[in-house]
């Protein structure tokens, strides 16, 4: 067959997914979920009549967040969640010229990824339109990228952090069956305005 051509490739994929749940007493709730994938793939290119390329690439990751959720009187709930991921990403690629060996790379794409969240949801006090409630968030979050030949002392390593939160709060002015009117006034250019009750 003429060059450049690729050999069709092998590829390989294993995965799972594992979720729980489990009442710790009346006031606390345990959860966790899992996530794993493998994957491998094999593929074989000639770029020339003598000179044929490898591409040998495995890749495994997997994931853990578990949550832990207070309910507090007053219908306040407290959750504290977690997250550990890891993916390692090898990439083998050994060219071959004349039927012997000429050069070869080897590297491994290493990713990790650490967080925690705090968030807490309840009502603050009762209104005629009904209970003034707020929510609150706050968490951490760490990437770290590691980039490494394994033939080599070739490295490169990068971490990223960020913090974050926010608050929210939920007003009811009026109740929905209060059925108050609403006005609004609308206007449209060479149009009359036109006042709209809903």
């Amino acid at each position: 067959m003429p060059v450049p051509y690729t050999l069709l490739g092998t590829n390989k994929v294993q995965a799972g997914l594992f979720s729980a749940h489990q009442d710790l007493g009346s006031l606390v709730t345990f959860k966790i979920d899992t996530l794993y994938n493998h994957r491998e793939n094999n593929e074989a290119n000639a770029e020339t009549s003598t000179i044929f390329l490898r591409v040998l690439r495995s890749t495994t990751n997997y994931t853990i967040s578990p949550v832990l959720t207070f309910h507090l009187p007053e219908s306040w709930t407290v959750s504290i969640n977690g997250l550990y991921g890891d993916e390692k990403d090898y990439l083998n690629q050994p060219i071959y010229s004349g039927g012997s060996l000429a050069s070869r790379s080897d590297n491994c794409y290493c990713d990790k990824v650490k967080s925690w969240e705090i968030n807490s949801e309840g009502a603050l006090l009762s209104l005629p339109g009904g209970d003034v409630r707020t929510a609150l968030w706050v968490g951490y979050r760490k990437n770290s990228f590691d980039e490494h030949s394994l033939i080599t002392t070739s490295r490169s390593l990068y971490q990223e952090h960020s913090y974050y939160g926010f608050a929210e709060i939920y007003l009811p002015l009026a109740s929905p069956e209060s059925n108050i009117p609403l006005n609004n006034y609308r206007s449209s250019p060479g149009f009359a305005g036109v006042a709209v009750t809903v």
